[in-house]
């Protein structure tokens, strides 16, 4: 899979190869240096620090454990997550962890027929803190990053 960042590379790069010799004025080579400063710092923007994405996987690894927990007596409950210990990227790790978050929320509503209210509304709040726990990690991140220097 391409990374967001990998474009911003290619846009670069396709800006210093075959744009910036074509420029004639100054001020058309300055704003395409600052244009190339603003894709740096975006492309910085764009990877995820690794801690981060392993704290994502393992509030979604925990809460897909505790939705099976809360489910074992339920018919056909998603299977185990494959086994993402082994995924060296954190990245590709998440979105297995995600995906298979996806599989619980589709069965939960699947099987919400056959669930009293109270059980039904438990296992929706558990969907919801391990989603909102996956996110939380996102926006300590997002809030810890100077846009400042951007300008």
């Amino acid at each position: 899979m391409v990374k967001i960042s990998d474009y911003i590379a290619a846009i670069r790069s396709a800006l210093q190869t075959d744009v910036q010799s074509e420029l004639v004025s100054e001020h058309a080579r300055s704003q395409l240096l600052g244009a190339i400063e603003v894709l740096d710092k975006l492309q910085g923007l764009m990877e995820w620090s690794p801690e981060m994405l392993l704290e994502q996987s393992a509030a979604l690894g925990s809460g897909s454990e505790r939705l099976r927990a809360e489910t074992r007596d339920m018919p056909e409950p998603p299977e185990r997550a494959h086994e993402n210990a082994d995924v060296a990227e954190p990245e590709e790790r998440v979105r297995g962890d995600a995906a298979h978050m996806g599989e619980w929320v589709d069965w939960l509503y699947a099987h919400r027929g056959g669930l009293d209210a109270d059980r039904s509304r438990a296992l929706e709040m558990l969907v919801r803190d391990v989603i909102q726990a996956a996110l939380a990690a996102e926006r300590r991140r997002i809030s810890a990053s100077d846009y400042s220097s951007m300008t």
